[in-house]
């Protein structure tokens, strides 16, 4: 590649990277109408609905409206895997929800789980769909056949090479549910039933009685501190079994990982039982910035809630230990859930006491 052609691409490719780089919360935009789409940028999209992709490939194409032009989001019913690479490959159709936003000669997609995004511009062509821009593949152009029935947006891949033909396997897995009401009647009254994803999470609030036990947060991870724990367990037992007086039990579909245990959506709690004498016991969450909101029983009364990547960190990882104590001898569970609020999951990876 001459020399120009690859400054150019390095420049064009940072400046569309760069556009991606604030975080996202794509379902702040899945429900509103189409109308209200590009001019109302929030601060929760960082500004991304007032860019577009850069022209690395092909000159951007008129702000005009498509037949298809629309909020649309799509469910795979699989576990998220981004937990299992440290740089998991563009387009990756991992589990969970996916968001896409088609307005005006720009697609916008979005994975909730691990909040990878992506923008590129877009031309409609009669039943064909072309696909060009993308920082990702910015040489690559991708062509489809789309079919929008009843709110389904399908979409056929004619070829499209880019990242190794993930974005096609991508774009083709499952028909894209719009989040547009079907008519006025409905976008005025609400009442009208939305695809699963199309609202704003909600997380319940926590009970408005203080626990009665009490409740220590230590923002590291235990292990550094050879002292702080005299037992403790993996969250995982099938790797490292625990002590013979605990029992660790999970969801069917929580993931265990090494020594840890993911809870998400689909498998969405992990328990430790124990009758071990102990005056405090707890459990420790570790993992990236991305987990999501947990909360935590002890004898099944909600003793914490919070969103566990921010009870702390310590170089690449996140979370903290959260520790019961005041509690009479005798047999106990500590109980851990995923909310369900989004998609993200939660890395458990031990339980202890002292």
């Amino acid at each position: 590649m001459p020399g120009r052609r690859l400054s150019a691409l390095t420049m064009a490719a940072g400046a569309g990277l760069a556009l991606l780089s604030a975080g996202l919360a794509p379902w702040a935009v899945a429900a509103l109408p189409m109308g209200d789409v590009h001019p109302t940028p929030t601060p929760l999209w960082g500004g991304m609905l007032d860019h577009e992709p850069v022209p690395v490939h092909s000159p951007v194409p008129p702000s005009v409206e498509t037949p298809i032009d629309g909020a649309y989001v799509r469910t795979i019913d699989a576990p998220p895997e981004w937990w299992t690479c440290l740089r998991c490959a563009d387009y990756r159709p991992s589990g969970g929800t996916w968001r896409l936003l088609l307005d005006r000669g720009v697609l916008r997609i979005v994975d909730d789980a691990s909040r990878w995004r992506s923008m590129a511009s877009v031309e409609v062509h009669g039943d064909q769909l072309r696909v060009f821009n993308d920082p990702f593949c910015p040489w690559d152009d991708g062509t489809y056949r789309w079919d929008l029935q009843d709110g389904r947006l399908g979409l056929q891949v004619v070829k499209d090479e880019c990242s190794f033909g993930l974005r096609a396997k991508n774009l083709t897995t499952g028909v894209w549910l719009s989040c547009r009401p079907p008519d006025l009647r409905a976008a005025v009254s609400d009442a009208w039933t939305k695809p699963a994803g199309c609202s704003p999470p909600v997380v319940p609030p926590p009970p408005s009685l203080p626990p009665a036990v009490t409740v220590s947060i230590y923002p590291d991870d235990p292990r550094l501190d050879p002292g702080r724990l005299a037992w403790r367990a993996s969250a995982n037992a099938d790797n490292r079994p625990p002590p013979p007086d605990v029992e660790i039990s999970r969801a069917d579909r929580a993931v265990p990982y090494g020594v840890t245990v993911i809870l998400w959506t689909g498998g969405p709690w992990v328990e430790m039982t124990t009758d071990h004498p102990s005056e405090a016991m707890g459990v420790q969450f570790w993992g990236p910035a991305r987990m999501g909101v947990a909360r935590v029983l002890f004898d099944g009364e909600e003793v914490w809630r919070g969103d566990a990547a921010d009870l702390g960190n310590h170089l690449t990882m996140f979370g903290g230990y959260v520790e019961i104590s005041g509690f009479p001898a005798g047999r106990h569970t500590l109980r851990v859930e995923q909310l369900g609020a989004d998609d993200r999951p939660l890395t458990v990876m031990l339980f202890g006491g002292r």
